[in-house]
């Protein structure tokens, strides 16, 4: 009996995670608490793919159930639709880390997140790089790795390959119950 039920459990989880690899739409961006979020959607369903502000409880590869499209943006020059987040249908228990980093340029933000995007992980700021100009001050980040050691080991790389770069303070986000 024992073998069946872990033998549905597998195939079940399989299923699961294929459900989005053909998505209906590619790009779109889930609005959670005035935040845009990218996803790919699949019916009424959105699979996060950037790293919500941690204050907002979800998290990156979360599943969610959506309302829309109730807007458009664009991005690259393509009109890109904006849905709502009608409810959380679940979570990817995936934990967010916080830190300040200087990233001083935006050559060196694109550099960042494609050393955590080349590992399947996820990083954002709480501020835009509008400009190619150099700006060296820290700035406040949130990513989504499956545990400390990891981020640490995707940092300490890039850190060693951008020596203007800096990070410090990283800590893994704990909700407070007054936010």
């Amino acid at each position: 009996m024992n073998f069946f039920k872990s033998f549905k459990q597998k195939f079940k989880k399989w299923r699961e995670s294929r459900y989005f690899n053909r998505p209906d739409i590619w790009l779109a961006y889930i609005k959670i608490n005035d935040e845009l979020i990218s996803a790919c959607i699949k019916n009424d369903l959105a699979l996060l793919r950037g790293v919500p502000n941690p204050k907002s409880g979800i998290h990156f590869k979360d599943v969610i159930r959506i309302r829309g499209p109730v807007g458009t943006t664009t991005f690259r020059d393509e009109e890109v639709p904006i849905y709502e987040m009608v409810e959380l249908v679940r979570s990817s228990g995936i934990p967010t880390y916080t830190f300040k980093a200087i990233i001083p340029t935006l050559e060196d933000f694109f550099r960042l997140g494609f050393s955590f995007n080349s590992k399947n992980e996820s990083v954002s700021f709480n501020q835009r790089f509008r400009d190619q100009k150099y700006d060296p001050q820290w700035r406040d980040g949130w990513c989504a790795v499956e545990n400390k050691e990891r981020l640490e080991s995707i940092f300490s790389g890039f850190v060693l390959e951008n020596r203007d770069c800096k990070v410090k303070d990283i800590s893994l986000y704990v909700k407070r119950p007054a936010e």
